[in-house]
């Protein structure tokens, strides 16, 4: 009875104003209302920081992504003498070999 009502009044009814909620009213009791309006704000968690603390956030995620890359790996990284003991005995094999040790490399000949 009462949809009956809101037909007539959408289709009959002298003032436009009452058609027009008329209408409005059948829409929405046929699940066809309008999605109400949100307001949605994103907020960075990385505004508010500084060049310097956006610089060592950056900085331990290098370094936690980096150990995790060396152990699936299986490698180690080495110091800047034990690179160039390396180094040079690349560029002068002359019988000499690199020993690793349980305190690092060492260069030995024979």
């Amino acid at each position: 009875m009462a949809v009956r009502m809101l037909i007539e009044l959408a289709e009959g009814a002298d003032s436009e104003r009452v058609r027009l909620y008329a209408v409005k009213d059948l829409l929405d009791r046929g699940g066809l209302k309008p999605t109400d309006k949100q307001r949605i704000e994103y907020r960075s968690p990385t505004s508010d920081m500084t060049d310097d603390e956006m610089r060592s956030e950056l900085e331990t995620f290098f370094e936690q992504d980096l150990a995790q890359h060396l152990k699936e790996n299986d490698l180690h990284l080495i110091t800047q003498e034990q690179f160039e003991l390396v180094e040079s005995i690349l560029e002068h094999p002359n019988g000499n070999f690199v020993a690793i040790t349980g305190r690092g490399l060492a260069r030995t000949t024979h």
